[in-house]
């Protein structure tokens, strides 16, 4: 049990440390991303949003298995400084304290995992719920459900479906219906339900630095505009942007009643009148440098300290692990 509180404890502190050092960088290199190029706008903040727990289960690994290998304690030799957790652990009610701490961090990530979990589950039977409703359509992967309430949406993290309203294809033109399902097709070729199921888990993950939210919200927003970009490719522009002033209308109107059992699992939350306007806008003029030269260089300065500081690094990790296994334990 000592192990378990110790790492998770560690994953979720790492998790938000990681996010909060990493919020400078990512808003730097977020200057030279254009607007014209929203897949590698999307591709970007789908990093940003991975990165924090990814490299936090790597430094909680390190941290567990350290004390066991051969290598001296830091503890052992005054003049090799490091970030020194046994001043924490040391305090009076210390093993309590950090043992709260260690349970809440873990029913953090057990929250993450079950709900992560059950929206997979609930997101593969919506998906079989719609290929049999869907069964004997005309257009393969498209439901058109009876409903006089506008709405589309897709459904699945696999194969995945388009669902639209009898009353929002009634309303629309041929060309927008066009617009319409390009748009929904291009979430399907991007897995965004399947991703945006695994952004709020590593959201969730740094919870003590909910920056992941923010970074969860760009990401969405670009996936939108990658989305709306294929849909003017496969129509126009002004298609598009009509078709989003009309869904913006409907924005207005009480939520619809959707169909019994197709609940939508990705929400853009992203105004159609402002994805309208970013179509009819042109890109702002860049100024920062290319993208790829402020991401190796950043890599460059962290691979530098990194091994700069590797010594430090590896102690304050040994330190880390150590400290809350033995405070965990009750030692």
């Amino acid at each position: 049990m000592a192990v378990v509180l110790a790492a998770a404890l560690l994953l979720v502190v790492y998790s938000a440390v990681i996010q909060l050092l990493a919020a400078l960088p990512a808003t730097a290199a977020a200057e030279s991303l254009s607007d014209d190029n929203p897949r590698t706008a999307a591709r970007f903040w789908l990093a940003v949003c991975l990165f924090p727990p990814v490299a936090a289960a790597l430094l909680t690994t390190i941290s567990l298995i350290a004390p066991s290998t051969s290598a001296a304690s830091p503890h052992l030799e005054r003049i090799r400084s490091h970030f020194c957790w046994r001043g924490l652990t040391q305090a009076p009610d210390a093993a309590w304290h950090f043992r709260i701490a260690g349970t809440l961090a873990a029913a953090v990530i057990v929250f993450a995992l079950c709900r992560f979990v059950w929206r997979w589950i609930s997101s593969r039977r919506v998906e079989k719920l719609a290929a049999q409703m869907s069964a004997g359509e005309d257009e393969s992967g498209v439901l058109v459900a009876r409903s006089q309430d506008d709405f589309s949406f897709t459904v699945g993290v696999r194969e995945g479906f388009v669902v639209v309203s009898r009353g929002l294809v009634d309303r629309i033109t041929e060309e927008q219906l066009h617009a319409l399902l390009a748009h929904e097709q291009a979430h399907i070729e991007r897995k965004d339900n399947m991703w945006h199921l695994i952004v709020e888990l590593a959201a969730t993950l740094a919870l003590p630095m909910p920056l992941g939210f923010v970074y969860a919200h760009r990401w969405r927003a670009t996936a939108e505009a990658d989305c709306d970009l294929r849909a003017a490719e496969a129509t126009s522009r002004e298609t598009v942007s009509r078709l989003l002033l009309m869904l913006q209308e409907q924005t207005l109107q009480p939520q619809p009643s959707l169909p019994a059992g197709l609940t939508p699992v990705y929400h853009a939350s992203i105004s159609p009148s402002y994805r309208a306007g970013r179509l009819s806008h042109s890109p702002r003029p860049l100024v920062a440098p290319p993208l790829p030269i402020v991401v190796l260089a950043e890599l460059g300065v962290v691979l530098l300290g990194t091994v700069l500081a590797r010594r430090w690094l590896w102690d304050s990790l040994y330190c880390a692990g150590e400290s809350l296994l033995r405070v965990m334990a009750g030692g």
